[in-house]
């Protein structure tokens, strides 16, 4: 059996939550015995050297350019995963004309559209997020559903929006969240509440809800916390700052921009606190899970929590005054902080166990890969989207292909 995953980018683990996701789907797939291979557009760099390593065979694609469907009638490929609708735009016509007994599976690590709609209207809350979703996004993404044979969604809320907001049939989606390991041995670090101080912020630059995060934190967040605790470090980590927010930090006496980190063990290790004052974004947040992994306590903002079963309300803010006054709390507070520690921690083998997940993705690929065709007769709205819109990205593909070999 064999499982190609188109990637947008290559998957960096150490730089992205979205890389650490694409791995985990990854690694689901290999304990099936499935063999592996990742397909990109992305230039080759030293990403491929670390995968090849792993016994993935990477692939690197070039745009417009249809001998990879040769490619793919030699490999026979039972399996397509899509790691955005992006790749399945540009991708998907490919597998139907060359293999359309391939399953094809958008892997949605977050949703796009919703993304964009709460951009527009930045806000620590959910429930003050007017949110326009008639737009160019909405639609490619939500065709992208439509069009696969399954569609893993990393969040329940977006599961739940998803039936509720557009319609998608249950049966065409799984939910498929961030993974623990329970049958791991996490160890928290020895250091006490007393040894640990100073605030940690992750997200890499380029994710633009990162971005916003830490403008808003220097803007609004570092007076009021400097009023509070005036010795306190906010430590920012994450690769690719640019300049607005390096001259942002600069004059900031008690901000450290870090930028890209190879280790973060010793910030997770001697940090009191995280915080995640996110005012948009979709899908679940990866630095929140690495707290929760090793023990270190969050305070984060409704956006930054949803998709996170059981978080308790002390540990989420809708406005900045909030924000700052749970920070302080916990910040201030040994018997806060030890609470906060146990009991998002203990979310992870409750809501996130791997063994429970991967057992329902094994589940839905055996009862849909031996009866694809009918699966397939269920889904109108593939049939239509294919043959339309498909059509076109093909055949506009195939011209590109012309042109530039002429």
């Amino acid at each position: 059996m064999k499982l190609i995953y188109l990637a947008n980018r290559w998957p960096k683990p150490d730089e992205t939550a979205a890389a650490k996701r694409s791995f985990q789907v990854i690694d689901i797939f290999r304990e099936m015995g499935y063999e592996i291979s990742i397909a990109s557009f992305s230039p080759v760099d030293h990403t491929l050297a670390a995968l090849k390593s792993s016994g993935v065979q990477c692939i690197h694609l070039k745009l417009n350019d249809s001998s990879f469907m040769e490619h793919l009638a030699m490999e026979g490929y039972d399996i397509a995963v899509f790691d955005t609708f992006l790749m399945e735009e540009k991708l998907s016509w490919m597998f139907r004309e060359s293999l359309p007994d391939c399953m094809t599976v958008l892997d949605l690590q977050d949703l796009h559209s919703l993304r964009y709609a709460r951009a527009k209207r930045p806000s620590l809350s959910l429930s003050t997020n007017a949110l326009d979703l008639d737009n160019e996004i909405t639609y490619r993404e939500m065709a992208s559903i439509y069009r696969s044979d399954l569609t893993l969604v990393i969040s329940l809320a977006e599961l739940n929006w998803l039936k509720q907001h557009f319609l998608i049939d249950h049966r065409y989606l799984l939910y498929l969240p961030f993974l623990f390991d329970s049958t791991r041995a996490y160890r928290f670090t020895n250091r006490s509440f007393e040894e640990r101080k100073d605030l940690l912020m992750l997200g890499n630059f380029l994710h633009k809800p990162n971005l916003d995060q830490v403008k808003f934190t220097i803007n609004e967040l570092y007076g009021p916390l400097q009023a509070s605790l005036p010795e306190v470090v906010i430590n920012i980590i994450g690769a690719y700052p640019p300049q607005e927010i390096r001259d942002l930090a600069k004059n900031k006496k008690n901000v450290q921009l870090l930028g890209y980190q190879d280790d973060l063990q010793p910030f997770l290790d001697n940090s009191r606190l995280m915080i995640a004052p996110l005012r948009f974004g979709a899908g679940l947040k990866g630095k929140l899970f690495d707290a929760m992994r090793n023990g270190l306590p969050f305070v984060a903002s409704e956006v930054a929590k949803e998709g996170i079963l059981g978080v308790a309300d002390t540990y989420i803010s809708k406005t900045t005054e909030e924000f700052i006054d749970k920070l302080v709390n916990i910040y201030t507070s040994s018997s806060a902080w030890r609470k906060a520690q146990f009991e998002q921690h203990q979310l992870l083998p409750t809501h996130f166990a791997k063994q429970d997940h991967i057992a329902r993705v094994k589940s839905k690929i055996h009862h849909i890969l031996p009866c694809l065709d009918e699966h397939r007769k269920n889904l109108f709205f593939r049939n239509f989207l294919e043959y339309h819109q498909l059509r076109s990205t093909e055949y506009f593909s195939k011209w590109l292909e012309l042109k530039n070999g002429t």
